[in-house]
This record gives structure tokens, C-alpha cells and sequence, in this order.
């Protein structure tokens, strides 16, 4: 009896076992491969235009939500804010500070998307498929949270000079003076006095970014959308990510608003300290001092953030981010009738999906361990068997293995025609 001596289960879209809890995007001739290094470098690039272009596109009201933190007595709302500064500085002044808005954020999106397609998948696999589906929200958290750390040690220096420049009129005109001026003012080590709150910032920002934003979309898909996601045509999931980028930025500028006071301070007055700023702007003022504008601009930034993410994704290929697993019941009545009557005995290679686990003979229903489905490669394989919760067999003749993953039987082969592997 022919038998291999290395059974896998290949998903259509890969040639080897996925360890991660996540869908593979399909393979397509010129497309590109989840997970590569050109898979990376497309996130870093989607990231780069998603985070530069949409807070450059909203200086303005960054402008006019930094000086109202700053200078309230002056700054007293959002429309009287814009009346000053268009009265002091007329309307080039409302994009005092663009360039390093642009440059900054830029280096912090190429961080914050990169690093988190990394660590979610660095994090899963370390996991494993059970417990990465499990605790995929902690996945969620703990790869955008890493991400962070990284992007904001790149975003930090031109912060420090955006809030300088917004702030102070007259301090400098942009980056390329205000950069050396606040250097030979605080030294190089002081564009990062604001990295610990910036931390305290950005940190608690980008964990609610993703994770609400995946959590919102596979809502969304699950019961808003009655079509599965992979039907909807592309402007449509493009929507989704929109609308899901949306609302998590409105969770996102009330979680991390005190830091966003703390660090627009800390910037804005040479040898201030944290005390400093609790002081002036007092406890309740750290969480609502310009909140409704800064919900606004966040709301609409964040969205548009994951519309131009996606969008690039799409544009070179690869699926919009989020959405719900495909059910595994279609995959195991597909296998049950193209399986043959065969013996079998392999090492057992999990693939997670929601509600089954497919190894490389059985499909297994997750929560009374039912066999519900046989055969895949070349294994030789047998009829359906029912699993009870300790792992013996239902038959006396066989006996399942819970520790060793393997079935065990003395039945004899009556075929040994491969499988097909049915496409989905």
C-alpha cells in the first residue's frame, strides 16, 4: 500500500501547510504572494501614502486643534480658532507646518502598517492556529502595539518640530529652519522629549485602530452585508473599510486624547514636565480640551486611512484588510464526495478555520470532535469515523490517538486513487 511519508494539506492558494489562522489571498501569475517580502513592502508603501497624504490633507484643523490646547484663552472653539488664524496669518497660514506633517507621518505609517502585517502574523504563528483564533483580538493588540513602538521613534523629531512651528508664530517657517533652530534650542536629544508621551499617545490609538477596525469590519460583514465578502465587488469592501476606519477613529481620539494635550504641551514650552501640563490644563481639561474638533479630524482621518490602504492593496493585488473566515461545512461536504474508501495513518497538520479543524485526513467538527468529512492528497484513507471527547473511537476496530495524532486500524486497503483537491 502506497502511503506518503509527508502529508500536507495545501490550500489552493499556497503549496504548503498555512500555519496561521488567516486566509491566503489567492495565487495569482503576477500578483502578489501574502506574506512575502514584496507582500511587506506593499503594506510599508500603502502605509506611507495612507498616514502622509491624510494628515497633510488635514492641517488645518491640526493647526487650529494645537493652538486651542495650547492657548485656550485665545483658541476658545473651533470656529473662533479658524477666524484668528485667518485674520493673524491669512490663509497660508493654515498649512503652517505641512512639510513636516507630511514627512513624519509618512515614516510613522511605513512603520505602523508594515510592522503590524508583520507582528500579527509574527504573533499567530507563534500562537498557533487554536489559540490565534481564539485570542485573535489580543493578536490584534499586541502586533499594532509593537508596530507603534517602532513607527513613533521615526515620527517623534518631526512632531516635536510641527508643534513648534504650528505654535510658535514666527519661530520658523517650516522643516528646513525650524529643524536646525530647535536643535541649536534643545539640543539633537531634545526632539525626543516627547517621545515617552507620544508613546502614551500613539500606543493606545493604534491598538484601537486595529483592533476595532478588524473587530467593526468582520461585524460588518457577518450581519450588515448579506453577501460574503468575497463577492462583493471591490468598491464595496473598499466602503467597508471606510466606514469600519470611520467609527474605530472616533474610539481612537477619545482613548488617546490626554496624551494628545500632554504631548502638544510638552512641545510647545521649552523645559515644561508632565506636571507642568496637568497644572494649567487641569485633569478634566486633559480629556476634553479640544476633543469634539479632534474626534472630527481623527474620524475622518482614520477612515480615509484604511480607504487608501486598502485601496493600494487592491490596486497590486492583495485582498482589503478584515473580514469574516469562510465557513469550513462547504469543504467537508465537497471532500466527503470525492473521498475514496482507503486505510490511513499520518502525522496530523492542523489548518484553523471557524468552526472546524481540517488536518491531512479529517475534517473535524470543533466542539464534539464528529468526523465529519475523510481524505485529502494522496493518504491512503478511510470511511468516516465518529470521534468521542476522549479520543476513542466509536468502532472497536479503531481507535483514535489524541496524543499522538494518529488513527490506528487494521482495516485493509481497497483503493489507493490520490484525492483531488477540490478548489473553492
Amino acid at each position: 500500500m502506497a502511503s506518503n511519508s509527508n502529508p500536507s494539506f495545501t490550500p489552493p492558494s499556497s503549496s504548503a501547510p498555512n500555519k496561521s489562522f488567516m486566509i491566503p489571498a489567492p495565487s495569482e501569475p503576477g500578483k502578489i504572494e501574502m506574506y512575502s517580502p514584496q507582500f511587506y513592502a506593499a503594506c510599508t508603501v500603502g502605509g506611507i501614502l495612507s498616514c502622509g497624504l491624510t494628515h497633510m490633507a488635514v492641517t488645518p484643523l491640526d493647526l487650529v486643534k494645537c493652538n486651542m490646547q495650547i492657548d485656550p484663552a485665545k483658541y476658545k472653539s473651533i470656529s473662533s480658532g479658524f477666524g484668528v488664524l485667518l485674520k493673524e496669518q491669512g490663509v497660508r497660514g493654515f498649512f503652517r507646518g505641512w512639510v513636516p506633517t507630511l514627512l513624519g507621518y509618512s515614516a510613522q505609517g511605513a512603520g505602523k502598517f508594515g510592522f503590524y502585517e508583520f507582528f500579527k502574523k509574527y504573533y499567530s504563528d507563534l500562537a498557533g492556529p487554536e489559540n490565534a483564533a481564539k485570542y485573535k483580538t489580543l493578536i490584534y493588540l499586541a502586533g499594532s502595539a509593537s508596530a507603534e513602538v517602532i513607527a513613533d521613534i521615526a515620527l517623534c523629531p518631526f512632531e516635536a518640530v510641527k508643534v513648534r512651528v504650528q505654535t510658535q508664530p514666527g519661530f520658523a517657517r517650516g522643516l528646513s529652519d525650524g529643524l536646525p533652530k530647535f536643535v541649536r534650542s534643545e539640543g539633537a536629544l531634545g526632539l525626543y522629549k516627547g517621545l515617552v508621551p507620544l508613546w502614551g499617545r500613539q500606543i493606545p490609538y493604534t491598538m484601537m485602530k486595529f483592533a476595532s477596525f478588524e473587530t467593526i469590519v468582520e461585524m460588518l460583514y457577518k450581519h450588515a452585508i448579506p453577501t460574503p465578502k468575497s463577492e462583493c465587488s471591490k468598491p464595496l469592501q473598499l466602503g467597508v473599510s471606510f466606514a469600519g476606519g470611520y467609527v474605530a477613529g472616533v474610539f481612537c481620539a477619545i482613548v488617546s486624547h490626554p496624551a494628545d494635550n500632554l504631548v502638544s504641551f510638552l512641545n510647545n514650552a521649552k523645559g515644561a514636565t508632565v506636571g507642568d501640563a496637568v497644572k494649567k490644563l487641569g485633569l478634566l481639561g486633559l480629556f476634553t480640551r479640544g476633543l469634539p474638533l479632534r474626534i472630527v479630524m481623527i474620524g475622518t482621518l482614520t477612515g480615509a486611512q484604511w480607504g487608501i490602504y486598502d485601496a493600494f492593496k487592491v490596486f497590486v493585488g492583495l485582498p482589503t484588510t478584515g473580514g469574516v473566515a469562510p465557513a469550513a461545512a462547504p469543504v467537508a461536504a465537497e471532500l466527503a464526495k470525492r473521498t475514496p474508501k482507503m486505510m490511513w495513518k499520518s502525522r496530523v497538520q492542523f489548518l484553523h478555520s471557524e468552526d472546524y479543524v481540517i488536518d491531512d485526513d479529517f475534517v473535524y467538527d470543533r466542539n464534539d470532535l464528529d468526523c465529519i468529512a475523510v481524505g485529502l492528497n494522496s493518504d491512503p484513507i478511510v470511511e468516516e469515523q465518529h470521534v468521542d471527547a476522549i479520543g476513542e473511537d466509536t468502532d472497536s476496530d479503531h481507535s483514535y490517538d489524541p496524543t499522538a495524532k494518529e488513527l490506528n486500524t487494521d482495516c485493509s486497503s481497497e483503493e489507493e486513487t490520490p484525492c483531488e483537491i477540490p478548489h473553492f
